[in-house]
């Protein structure tokens, strides 16, 4: 054993600290240049490289004019400087964030060439700016960047493993080959059901696929039996999504209420479904989302929103909703609303083998039966005893043995749920209290009040 003053790192060869370098952020791994005067140049030979003008200047309106341009010319003195002093033959990967591509291409062109004539299979290009930045359904138009026309040594280029590109132009048939492709990354890219169709027959060994901000196409219709993962995320005009993806592993789904026609995916190990960005409430789309979690019975884990928890809450009779799913990790991103019990229920009748339920309390929107302009119908019942009147949910019973929540204010519902918890929680042993504002009031009643239960209060 090496003794407690021996610096280890020291006994390495450079080869093995260069791998160890490479697993760093290239603004981490230029750092390192300052530990000793051996270390000094070895961050020049990792394999990748990474360009980001955000790590030199700072975007928006507070910085415009002379201090922007000063930040640029910053930027690309670094970028030169290190293409001239590059020294491998090839490179494992690149990446390239850039908010002004336009005002710059013949720059643009010479990093991305660079990155092809030294063989980078991972290519990474993002030409978004602060602009496209907010999460905000409908996009406006003025909000759509200008998309930037790859050069012809990208479309030569025969063997990427990885595309990562945003603000681009994207067009299959300009290609020579993407047959070796995994993972397709597309964001604020115009789509159209064609370029989806030549995506799933070009990209033959495709395991990976993210479509994010896109927009044009009002129906997505993905086939493919090689898709292990599939990301839709906010793409604003998306109405119908369709997919038959048999053996898909991973599964998110980020935007608006649409048409749903998701053919099961019995290898789904987690899926996640986020509809806060949903303009408005309508309870008759219950059954849809319902519909959905069927499909999405097979996932060990599952991750759901504020707004799915409502719409079960408010509608008058769920038989659509799956009585035997696998989930055993099941998230739910809430603000413990009562407006949300009743869907917090539902859900945890669903899955009689959960292991491991997790609250992520936050400022979620609450659709209200005060507002008439949502059409909520109001509650039924008093908060404080809807958790001893409900069916005792299977998992409580049998299975359930750790509960995570994140958030905790210890107000009114959240003591009204803990308690539930502890009335019924057979096999729960552990129950965990994250609080973010370690100033509030003392939790110490509320633990005491929890009986036996093994109840673990973290501050963060």
């Amino acid at each position: 054993m090496a003794n407690s003053g021996e610096d280890f790192f020291a006994r390495l060869p450079d080869c093995l600290l260069i791998l160890i370098i490479s697993f760093l952020p290239l603004k981490e791994a230029v750092r390192t240049s300052m530990l000793a005067k051996r270390w000094r140049q070895l961050w020049r030979f990792v394999p990748y490289m990474e360009l980001d003008e955000r790590h030199f200047t700072r975007l928006g309106a507070a910085n415009q004019g002379n201090d922007q341009e000063e930040q640029l010319l910053q930027f690309f003195n670094f970028a030169n400087t290190w293409i001239e002093n590059y020294t491998n033959q090839t490179m494992d990967r690149f990446s390239l964030v850039f908010s002004r591509p336009h005002d710059y291409s013949e720059d643009m062109l010479c990093f991305i060439d660079f990155a092809t004539r030294h063989g980078a299979r991972n290519l990474e290009l993002d030409f978004t700016g602060p602009a496209q930045g907010a999460d905000v359904l409908p996009i406006r138009p003025e909000n759509i960047p200008v998309p930037f026309d790859l050069p012809d040594c990208v479309h030569w280029f025969e063997s990427f493993n990885l595309l990562k590109l945003s603000a681009c132009v994207f067009n299959v048939t300009s290609f020579v080959n993407l047959g070796t492709l995994r993972s397709l990354y597309l964001g604020w890219v115009e789509i159209t059901s064609t370029l989806i169709r030549q995506i799933m027959e070009s990209c033959t060994v495709l395991e990976s696929l993210s479509l994010v901000k896109c927009y044009g196409e009002t129906q997505f219709m993905i086939m493919s039996s090689g898709l292990r993962r599939l990301v839709i995320d906010k793409c604003c005009d998306l109405l119908v999504l369709f997919v038959w993806t048999p053996n898909l592993r991973s599964f998110k789904y980020s935007g608006t209420v649409v048409e749903f026609g998701i053919v099961d995916f019995p290898e789904l190990e987690e899926a996640n479904v986020d509809l806060r960005l949903s303009p408005y409430f309508d309870d008759s789309n219950a059954d849809r989302i319902a519909s959905l979690l069927v499909h999405l019975r097979h996932a060990k884990t599952l991750s759901v929103c504020s707004y799915v928890t409502q719409l079960l809450a408010t509608a008058a009779d769920i038989t659509s909703l799956p009585r035997r799913g696998n989930a055993r990790h099941l998230i739910i991103k809430t603000a413990l609303d009562p407006m949300e019990f009743r869907g917090i229920a539902c859900l945890l009748n669903s899955y009689p083998q959960l292991e491991k339920l997790q609250l992520d309390i936050g400022e979620e929107r609450i659709f209200s039966a005060d507002n008439e302009d949502y059409g909520v119908r109001p509650l039924n019942f008093a908060p404080d005893t809807f958790w001893l009147s409900i069916e005792q949910p299977t998992c409580l019973k049998d299975t359930l043995k750790v509960v995570e929540i994140n958030g905790f204010r210890g107000i009114a519902n959240e003591s009204y749920f803990s308690r539930f918890l502890n009335w019924h929680g057979r096999v729960l042993d552990t129950l965990k209290l994250r609080v973010d504002n370690p100033g509030q009031p003392p939790l110490a009643p509320i633990v005491q009040r929890l009986g036996n239960l093994n109840a673990v209060v973290e501050y963060v």
